[in-house]
């Protein structure tokens, strides 16, 4: 049941704020209506001397918003971080917790934005506390750096981040439920069902057609138990191979070392969506994997390249 007097946000405007560069007010409207924040300031305060060894390199800016309470009684202090350029926020995690370490001795929790030119990173970081059900023993509780945390911004795929933390929205909720919408462990389990669901999908649309069953399979063969059947294995070998190449682009195009500007001196600047905005300006779409995908594989990824310069069908002047 919503909590009295309390909105909810819709998806698209959540997905708006988060996919692109950090603003306060934005931000604040969706810890007051997401997560349900009431003791916001009106004017953050300023928290930076409270840094934990910072001599100005890593952070240039530090903020106090505000805090709320959870259903079970723990307070959640709600920070931001306004990173200079020298970390790199998307590995730089147990250094970025370690500048909190004096300020999160105060609260239960903190829900911590660090904010990096057209990026930022929302962290949830706990140290507390809590008896063990099955020893009855008081141990302490921490939330691992590297693994609650969601990279938001500018070119940034953020459907999980809304979808997850949308269900706190008009909830009361305790420490332990924030705390697995930020779990990575959960994220894994619903990624590989997604991967089960896409896999058997594209098998069962390659087994499913006659002109796809003639390239990789005799025509004469029957299968009996559809894209499952023994004598579709050359089809599951396919389909395994290309998910793993995509899934591997999608993890150099999140570190922007895609279509990097053919100018830069570094591997840098790349195109986060590299392969939604190839697929966009591919003319035959029908064929993007035969004309496009293929040519990326064999004969960019794969060779040495003058200047390391992609195809010209892959985009101008790119690497």
């Amino acid at each position: 049941m919503m909590e009295p007097g309390r909105q909810r946000m819709d998806k698209e405007t959540l997905k708006s704020i988060l996919s692109t560069p950090y603003a306060q007010p934005q931000w604040t409207t969706v810890l007051r209506e997401v997560f349900g924040a009431t003791n916001l300031r009106q004017t953050p305060n300023d928290i930076k001397n409270r840094l934990s060894g910072d001599d100005g390199k890593i952070a240039k800016a530090a903020f106090e918003l505000g805090s709320f309470e959870t259903a079970d009684g723990r307070v959640v202090g709600l920070y931001q971080i306004d990173l200079t350029d020298l970390p790199q926020i998307w590995r730089n995690r147990v250094g970025l917790r370690n500048l909190l370490r004096q300020i999160i001795q105060d609260v239960d929790a903190a829900l911590v934005v660090f904010v990096q030119k057209d990026k930022w990173r929302l962290s949830l970081i706990s140290e507390i506390r809590v008896r063990d059900p099955e020893t009855d023993e008081v141990v302490e509780q921490k939330t691992e750096p590297k693994r609650f945390t969601y990279l938001l911004g500018e070119g940034e795929t953020v459907r999980t981040a809304r979808d997850r933390l949308l269900t706190l929205a008009g909830q009361g909720y305790d420490l332990a439920t924030l705390i697995d919408k930020f779990s990575v462990e959960k994220l894994t389990k619903s990624f590989f069902k997604r991967y089960k669901e896409l896999f058997g999908d594209f098998c069962e649309h390659l087994s499913d057609s006659p002109q796809y069953r003639e390239l990789f399979l005799e025509s004469r063969k029957k299968l009996e138990k559809g894209w499952q059947d023994p004598a579709a294995k050359p089809i599951r070998d396919f389909v395994k191979i290309l998910l793993g190449r995509l899934v591997f682009l999608q993890f150099l195009q999140k570190k922007e070392w895609m279509g990097v500007p053919a100018d830069e001196t570094a591997w840098t600047n790349g195109d986060a969506q590299f392969l939604k905005n190839l697929f966009s300006r591919t003319a035959n779409k029908d064929h993007f994997h035969s004309q496009t995908l293929r040519t990326l594989f064999f004969e960019t990824l794969n060779r040495k390249r003058d200047g390391d310069l992609a195809a010209s069908e892959l985009g101008d002047d790119i690497r």
